[in-house]
């Protein structure tokens, strides 16, 4: 085969084309670091390396996460402390108060000193974090608590609506004068023509009703310098009760918060004690405008499926026959599951409405399991919101709730499985300091006050507990996420990064290839006529 210079000069342009590509390429790889510069480049490696940053900028968040989640908790874990320390002073002064030397002064400064602790400790409840009240729940840009000081009369509301008969707007006139916190009830027994005829006074949050006392022009004198004053209204409202909280001057209530600032109506609960109980069966509702306190329709009938099998498919069946009457957007079911047992909870869900289980047209077949809830407004989803649990994801597919919620500081079991509400330990402490049987209260404060303090400082060492248990998960989730991101990220530097040394001597041996290349070339290739005359 004839070789021509044509040939030679063809086969050199290709190989020098081959040997610049290579130059090129390393050159790229050289200045940038990076084995590829597009998915053409190697797309395997590429498609790769994508998932890879993917996955390293996804455990990035994750590690923000966690690191939010541990200042949160460090928070959190500072407050139970303050707490603690709050309660330990209580406990001190009950311990104090039972002085068999200190008199009714020195039991006065006590209470004084109990009664600023107790708004340390709605301070401390109300702590926030990142602009977030850490045991607000889920209902997180609202304080949970407030302190109601004395002389002070929270207003009155109303515990029964039946039909068409609608108590008329209550008011406690006056200034408050008696040393002991109340929980008033106001009972109407007589009543005719839209006019209050008689009412019963309760003292003591409805246990024993005092005599019947005369109305006149609406105002009554319930005494302790108030005067109790009811607008006509439309209708007979014969057994409407009335509750209201008389604290007295220099004292204390904690009491949970609403988002418009007033103490917070908690939720309903209505035990599901039979599951046949509800089959087929009715639930009446009463609806209300707040603003006009008047009923815009007539008692609303909300039936329950013959088909439910368990609580999912109560709650379903309430919810889809809720949806299909007036009540629609007003007020919702929820399931609520505590251990073995099983109850619905009916949560208002707009605020302009109140809506009431009427407490004559409920149907017997479930009136045990609706216990305690006929005659009651429903309470908007606030509580419910209160004691929900934050969540964060901290792996793929791992979340972990990492909030304490007021709700249990306040509303806990003890140890022997008694429930306790915090409000009430202290409501009874204060009780007992203003009461005027020393020796009674005395004893009382040195046994069951005291005991019940016990209780809460358990409470309080069991919840942060909790929280130094993940703490320490937090803490451990951190470091697996650093080794996590740090084992992707050296298997990313393999997968796009090059060896620096390797690709400087991968250039050298391209680069004199390339040389050695043209040298060749120039002597060999274009011989001119002096070539052959030499």
């Amino acid at each position: 085969m004839r070789v021509t210079n044509s040939m030679l000069s063809k086969n050199f342009l290709s190989d020098m084309q081959t040997n610049l590509d290579n130059l090129r390429i390393l050159q790229m790889q050289l200045t940038s670091g990076k084995e590829i510069r597009k998915p053409s480049d190697n797309p395997f490696k590429v498609s790769r390396a994508m998932q890879l940053h993917t996955d390293i900028n996804t455990n990035k968040q994750y590690n923000t996460n966690i690191k939010n989640t541990i200042n949160w908790l460090d928070e959190t874990d500072t407050s139970l402390n303050q707490l603690g320390e709050q309660f330990k002073r209580m406990r001190e002064l009950l311990v104090s108060s039972g002085n068999a030397g200190y008199g009714s002064g020195e039991r006065e400064k006590i209470k004084d000193e109990i009664n600023e602790i107790i708004g340390q400790i709605s301070q401390t409840l109300n702590s926030s974090f990142d602009g977030k009240y850490i045991f607000g729940g889920t209902r997180s840009t609202a304080k949970p608590t407030e302190v109601i000081k004395g002389p002070k009369v929270t207003e009155p509301s109303h515990g029964l609506v039946l039909g068409d008969e609608v108590p008329g707007k209550a008011e406690a006139l006056g200034k408050y004068s008696a040393k002991e916190n109340k929980d008033f009830v106001i009972k109407i027994n007589e009543a005719s023509a839209g006019e209050v005829k008689k009412v019963s006074v309760s003292r003591d949050g409805g246990k024993t009703f005092e005599d019947p006392i005369e109305v006149k022009d609406g105002k009554v004198d319930i005494g302790d310098g108030l005067t109790f004053k009811i607008e006509k209204s439309d209708g007979n409202v014969k057994d409407t009760e009335y509750k209201f909280i008389a604290i007295a001057e220099g004292n204390s209530k904690l009491v949970f918060n609403s988002r418009e600032g007033k103490p917070l109506r908690e939720e309903s609960l209505a035990k599901v004690t039979d599951i046949n109980n509800w089959k087929g069966k009715e639930i009446t509702f009463i609806d209300r405008d707040l603003s006009s306190k008047e009923v815009l329709e007539n008692p609303i009938k909300i039936s329950v499926g013959d088909d439910i099998s368990d609580i999912d498919s109560l709650v379903k069946s309430l919810n889809d026959n809720i949806e299909k009457s007036d009540l629609s957007g007003k007020v919702k079911a929820v399931k609520i599951i505590d251990g073995e047992n099983s109850s619905v909870k009916f949560v208002s869900t707009e605020k302009n409405h109140e809506v009431v289980i009427d407490g004559n047209k409920s149907n017997t077949s479930v009136e045990n399991d609706l216990n305690g809830l006929k005659g009651k407004a429903i309470g908007n989803n606030e509580y419910e919101m209160m004691g929900d649990s934050l969540i964060t994801e901290v792996s793929q597919g791992v979340y972990i709730d990492y909030n304490v919620v007021v709700t249990d500081l306040i509303n806990f079991t003890d140890a022997k499985g008694n429930e306790k509400d915090l409000r009430g330990i202290l409501e009874g402490i204060i009780r007992d300091m203003d009461s005027e049987d020393s020796s009674v209260s005395v004893k009382d404060l040195v046994t069951e006050d005291l005991a019940n303090i016990d209780h809460v400082i358990d409470n309080v060492l069991k919840l942060r507990s909790k929280v130094g248990a993940k703490q320490n998960r937090m803490e451990s989730a951190e470091e697996k996420n650093k080794a996590e991101n740090f084992d992707m990220t050296e298997i990313l530097s393999k997968t796009e990064d090059i060896d620096f040394t390797e690709k400087t001597m991968e250039m050298a041996v391209a680069l004199s290839v390339y040389m050695a290349s043209l040298q060749t070339s120039a002597r060999v290739l274009q011989p001119t006529l002096m070539d052959y005359l030499r």
